[in-house]
């Protein structure tokens, strides 16, 4: 995995696209190792890449150091969503992807013992080089046929997550067994439920 800032896509990029090749875009782009993700970077977007410079809604995925899908979430605040995932209590109820990787990777008797020193220990140790890669769902409204559909940005985003994780089928997500693949036929656009 690469450590470039290179790790968002705009939606519209792949709408058109056969969900093969979402999926191979997906795991072949670019991915920031959490070691080296910055706050500002869950702020803006290339701006090589969209006329629409602030980073807003979408999904956001991670990745372990293989390249494997883990997860899959989505936010109408990437800087406040992803920074939740990292909250180093076992009781913290945002903290959903850090607590799986803890409950993935450490016994249930660590996980006793050492509570809180377990998330950090996990963090320092395990997921430095888990990758992340940004979906942005900033202009796709502009697009004609999403208007026809009645699809607000909110529920866009809530069923892109959806495909997403029936496409991916990430191990981490609690609800992935819940979310059929989508149709193999037809692009990501017609597949959006």
């Amino acid at each position: 995995m690469n450590t470039t800032r290179n790790f968002k896509i705009g939606l519209e990029s792949l709408l058109d696209l056969p969900l093969d090749k979402v999926k191979e875009n997906i795991i072949k782009n670019e991915k920031c190792l959490l070691k080296d993700l910055k706050f500002l970077d869950l702020l803006t977007i290339d701006e090589t890449k969209s006329k629409d410079k602030a980073l807003r809604q979408g999904v956001y995925l991670f990745f372990d150091s293989e390249g494997k899908c883990l997860y899959v979430g989505k936010s109408q605040s990437f800087a406040q969503r992803i920074g939740e995932h990292f909250g180093m209590s076992p009781k913290n109820s945002r903290n959903k992807f850090l607590k799986a990787v803890v409950k993935k990777l450490r016994t249930p008797e660590e996980c006793d013992a050492e509570r809180y020193q377990v998330y950090v220990k996990t963090v320092k140790e395990e997921i430095g080089d888990y990758g992340l890669l940004i979906i942005a769902v900033n202009r796709v409204l502009d697009d004609d046929c999403l208007k026809r559909k009645n699809t607000g940005k909110i529920k866009l985003v809530k069923k892109l997550e959806k495909t997403l994780i029936g496409l991916l089928q990430p191990c981490l997500n609690k609800r992935n067994k819940k979310y059929k693949p989508p149709k193999p036929d037809g692009t990501l656009r017609d597949n959006l439920p």
